[in-house]
């Protein structure tokens, strides 16, 4: 989602043609995009709405599934770059294909009002609804209209290790792991050690060292 005035965040119609279609799945919308489109055109000619969901904004661009910065935004790109007919698939190729390139692990200070972190990760994951890549349940806790965004940090890990906590991100069964850390917030800043990758629902970013996340309950109609 791309920076609009707040006022214009209103009304939103979804049809899921994309490769991980998280943010249908969050939204129990049909997959199958024909079927979509009619419910869809069933609620504008009755006036309807399905519901009213939460956004995320990150140095003031909006985001409506998840916000990533470090490894997965790298696994991100990578798959952007792939041009593979595999569907979900394609982000679980990347991933490896990210660790084969090797696991960054930078310096993260986050802070929050009630909340502080300050050490080598090799990721932060913030999100609105509880899925990225298409197949990875990376916040299983997380509900698009309860006000809140879920932080997941990753500890530096080894690629072994990596390999071992993948099948559990992809189940949702990560959680209370010992090098995985997790907190429900309504806003933080992010500031690493050098430039890091970053991706809103998907959109990689520029190279930045500062993000600010917030959440905005309530701030949009979906058809």
């Amino acid at each position: 989602m791309t920076t609009a005035p707040a006022g214009s965040l209103s009304l939103a119609g979804v049809v899921p043609t994309g490769t991980g279609n998280d943010f249908a799945k969050a939204c129990d919308i049909p997959l199958n995009c024909e079927h979509a489109t009619r419910l869809l055109a069933d609620r504008l000619a009755a006036g309807q709405y399905l519901k009213t969901i939460d956004i995320g904004t990150m140095n003031d661009r909006f985001f409506a599934n998840g916000a990533g910065i470090g490894l997965d935004a790298k696994v991100t790109r990578i798959a952007r770059s792939y041009r593979l007919p595999i569907g979900d698939l394609v982000y679980l190729l990347a991933t490896f294909r990210a660790m084969v390139d090797g696991i960054s692990t930078p310096r993260l200070q986050i802070t929050s009002v009630d909340f502080s972190w300050d050490g080598p990760a090799t990721l932060a994951s913030i999100s609105n609804g509880p899925w990225i890549g298409g197949m990875f349940h990376i916040a299983p806790m997380a509900k698009n209209d309860d006000g809140k965004l879920e932080l997941m940090i990753a500890d530096p890990v080894s690629r072994r290790r990596m390999m071992s906590l993948l099948p559990k991100l992809m189940s949702g069964t990560h959680i209370g792991e010992a090098d995985i850390q997790h907190q429900s917030l309504t806003k933080m800043s992010v500031v690493s050690s050098e430039p890091l990758a970053s991706h809103l629902d998907g959109e990689v970013q520029p190279l930045q060292q500062r993000f600010d996340l917030a959440i905005l309950p309530s701030a949009l109609h979906l058809l």
